[in-house]
């Protein structure tokens, strides 16, 4: 009985330090777990924070590209518009100067056709005055 008893004992502080044991590593793996749950969560928080600048980084290149676009094509039109304004400008030149060249040839024209009607009269007075000569000898 007396070793039934010793073995019981024996049996009970065996498991009781199995239990300490359990218990010892137990808390080792809690604290362990604890530790890399709270890693984990700075990692996570550090990987939001690094998300959140990523994010912000987006937009401002975003607004800096759409501000680039934008002035690209404020700069295109502003030189489409100059070129047509140019062109216009020596359209109305162009025609212009069509103008002018053109009055000039009608006023050269007309010249010359005043110049002809000059001749013409003036040939036409010395043929009436021969002819007036001529009747005049006749009428003698």
């Amino acid at each position: 009985y007396f070793d039934l008893e010793e073995a019981q004992l024996e049996i009970t502080a065996i498991k009781k330090t199995q239990e300490k044991e359990i218990d010892s590593v137990q808390r080792k793996l809690t604290k362990q777990h604890d530790i890399i749950i709270e890693s984990q969560e700075e990692e996570i928080i550090s990987l939001k924070e690094m998300l959140q600048k990523a994010r912000s980084d987006r937009a401002t290149d975003l607004e800096i590209a759409k501000s680039e676009i934008a002035e690209s094509f404020k700069a295109q039109l502003r030189l489409t518009e100059n070129r047509h304004s140019e062109t216009v400008t020596r359209s109305k030149e162009q025609l212009e100067q069509k103008y002018m060249d053109e009055m000039n040839e009608l006023r050269s024209i007309n010249k010359e056709l005043e110049r002809s009607l000059k001749d013409q009269k003036e040939a036409l007075e010395e043929k009436s005055m021969m002819e007036i000569k001529r009747r005049g000898e006749f009428a003698r």
